[in-house]
């Protein structure tokens, strides 16, 4: 897991706060597109929400094929601020 900048979540009437991400590579096509399943979870560890995305495209063509490159892509996509 790595940190992101906190993030407040709304879910199931209340708001939680994620402040660590996890990724996994679920497809590469080595050419044009990638998915990645991501977690977002609370300091202690708790999943607050994940999902599957798709880097493709511009995005797939800009990534330098390292685990830093598709953490930095994934939050770029979702649109948090990974800390390095």
């Amino acid at each position: 897991m790595e940190n992101i900048q906190p993030l407040n979540i709304w879910q199931s009437g209340q708001t939680l706060q994620a402040e660590k991400i996890d990724i996994q590579s679920n497809f590469d096509d080595l050419k044009t597109i990638a998915i990645f399943y991501y977690c977002l979870y609370d300091k202690d560890g708790l999943k607050i929400v994940d999902g599957n995305l798709t880097i493709e495209k511009e995005t797939y063509q800009n990534w330098d094929g390292s685990n830093a490159g598709a953490l930095q892509a994934v939050a770029d996509i979702l649109k948090i601020e990974y800390i390095k």
